[in-house]
């Protein structure tokens, strides 16, 4: 009983699903491999963590610290987060998925297919 006062208030963090999809975007952990539009997607490790990270929480903006904390990089800087989604959206570029990453003014990143612009 001890134990889930100490949780209240506090989220629960669920673990990362295997896979997951949106749109024509395909995340698979099992797998390690992204795709979008049925072509496979080259990322860098950080870069695939930062995707799935992104997409099993689409439309939530995540602070650059928060996402630093959940790729388990401490070492680098929160400024690192915005060359790696730099990468992550050049990698998405030629499959028109690039603007789903959208930077949020002051706050930080939102993984959001329902919108096409900035």
């Amino acid at each position: 009983m001890t134990a889930l006062r100490k949780n209240v208030g506090h989220p629960v963090e669920q673990p990362m699903p295997a896979n997951i999809s949106i749109g024509e975007l395909h995340w698979s952990d099992d797998t390690a491999r992204v795709s979008a539009s049925g072509v496979p997607v080259l990322l860098r490790p950080v870069e695939f963590r930062l995707l799935g990270q992104l997409m099993n929480h689409a439309e939530r903006v995540h602070t650059r610290a928060e996402l630093l904390r959940k790729l388990a990089a401490p070492c680098i800087g929160e400024r690192a987060i915005d060359v790696h989604i730099r990468r992550l959206r050049i990698s998405l570029q030629p499959f028109g998925m690039d603007r789903w990453i959208q930077t949020v003014h002051t706050r930080g990143y939102r993984f959001s297919p329902s919108l096409t612009h900035f």
